[in-house]
């Protein structure tokens, strides 16, 4: 909903389906990637800045775009390659 960043109720109680992730391109799209966006989702959810929200402009301090994706991304990959987790030397 666009005043609170969440899915309507009935998306978030009613059984849904399947969901398909897929790139624009087509190309590779590995369960790590689909996790970092995963996380990225949940984090930009927990960022959403009160005073804003529901007033005309973005909920957040900062422009939603591929660049902050690409930070989290990076940084998210640093902290499960530390812990060990294979899979996260790549983020497309």
């Amino acid at each position: 909903e666009p005043d609170n960043g969440f899915a309507p109720t009935h998306w978030q109680l009613d059984d849904n389906g399947t969901c398909y992730v897929i790139r624009a391109d087509r190309r590779m799209l590995t369960k790590e990637a689909i996790e970092i966006v995963y996380k990225f989702h949940s984090h930009l959810l927990s960022e959403i800045d009160d005073e804003r929200r529901g007033k005309p402009h973005p909920c957040w301090l900062r422009p939603l775009g591929p660049e902050w994706l690409r930070e989290f991304a990076d940084e998210y990959r640093k902290k499960q390659i530390a812990e060990g987790r294979p899979g996260f030397d790549f983020f497309p």
